[in-house]
């Protein structure tokens, strides 16, 4: 018992580490969900949502046709030749939304963040409005650039990859990778391990350094849950994570402790033999307290423990 309250106690104090996180770089806080933002790091969209009308007042950019319909669905991009600030300038009437960038604010010492580069791009069928987020963020990503979430709900930061490192970003915790937005946006992932132990944790993080590009990339762990945190581009996780759960197996290639999560806290945690079949079920309250424990002797409950604030009463 005593190792379980001390498990939901470390729980607790690595939710406090990442909003601490997000603290340090005096950001706005965001929610932590499991189930993460519709479009992570992007506006959320109604199916039936109207653009506004586009007035094509971009700066010397007589070549790009950028259009888009009153729907969703009908968004064409045709940019040749054009500054990149003119297709920040045309997603930002797209989308609804606002875009901050250094270079809002003029000094004697500042180099422009978006700088002189160009883009010539077009699409040969109609996308959606996730799709065209989508591929806003790739061609930020090639200049070397990300968005991030800002100070109000329409409004986001472009900011260079190496800032965006200690920047409030959407938190996934336990989150399925497979679930995880597949994108080049920026975002906080937190994975429990079921079967590396502590002592095997430093190994793993110095093989997974090894397919991560550093000065854009950070990686840390929380040894007391066998826990990796990723900062990262989200596709770049999940690419990583196939490795890690290939990794992350017993001899007979099977997860042994399995936990669940909702709305980004531990709600049940299993364990189960090597042939699969449960050996015992913990069930944890919103708080990350444990309020059941149950063993199972062949295939039957066995022992059933109930708590109440974590200690046990039955």
């Amino acid at each position: 018992m005593k190792k379980t309250v001390r498990y939901c106690a470390h729980f607790l104090y690595a939710l406090t580490l990442l909003l601490s996180i997000s603290l340090n770089a005096q950001e706005k806080v965001l929610p932590i969900s499991a189930a993460g933002p519709t479009i992570s790091g992007s506006p959320t969209h109604k199916d039936n949502q109207k653009s506004p009308k586009l007035e094509q007042k971009f700066e010397t950019d007589t070549k790009s046709k950028a259009k888009v319909s009153s729907t969703t669905n009908n968004i064409q991009f045709n940019f040749q030749d054009s500054k990149l600030k003119n297709l920040i300038d045309w997603m930002a009437q797209v989308h609804g939304i606002t875009f901050l960038t250094a270079d809002n604010i003029k000094t004697d010492k500042t180099r422009p963040l978006i700088g002189n580069t160009k883009i010539s791009f077009q699409t040969h069928s109609p996308l959606s409005k996730k799709q065209s987020w989508n591929l806003f963020v790739a061609f930020l990503d090639m200049a070397g650039l990300t968005v991030v979430p800002g100070p109000e709900p329409d409004f986001y930061k472009i900011t260079t990859q190496k800032s965006a490192l200690t920047a409030a970003l959407p938190t996934y915790i336990g989150t399925d990778p497979e679930k995880l937005p597949n994108n080049d946006a920026y975002i906080r992932y937190v994975y429990f391990l079921n079967n590396t132990s502590k002592s095997m944790l430093s190994d793993l993080t110095k093989l997974l350094n090894t397919f991560m590009v550093k000065q854009n990339a950070k990686l840390s762990t929380f040894a007391e849950l066998t826990a990796l945190i990723f900062t990262e581009k989200s596709a770049n996780i999940k690419a990583i994570m196939k490795i890690v759960q290939q990794l992350d197996l017993s001899a007979e290639g099977k997860p042994i402790r399995h936990l669940f999560f909702v709305n980004g806290r531990l709600s049940r945690r299993e364990y189960r033999n090597r042939q699969g079949k449960l050996v015992s079920k913990e069930i944890f309250d919103p708080d990350g307290l444990i309020t059941e424990s149950i063993r199972y002797s062949r295939a039957r409950e066995d022992r059933h423990w109930l708590y109440e604030g974590g200690v046990p009463v039955k």
